[in-house]
């Protein structure tokens, strides 16, 4: 990450980032989760401290 999104958050005083981070694949839509794979909808599920340890690198 080259700070491309965390240094415009910096500069501009924002005083938090939320990242969601889902336990499972949504399977709620017509009671499958098949829509949610096919579109890459919250897919993959990631977990956020990967991203958090890289913005923090660059601020």
């Amino acid at each position: 990450m080259d700070g491309a999104a965390t240094r415009p958050l910096e500069r501009d005083k924002f005083d938090g980032l939320f990242l969601a981070d889902v336990l499972r694949v949504y399977d709620v839509y017509r009671d499958s989760r098949d829509p949610t794979v096919g579109t890459g909808t919250q897919v993959p599920v990631n977990d956020p401290l990967l991203s958090v340890s890289a913005m923090a690198a660059v601020t």
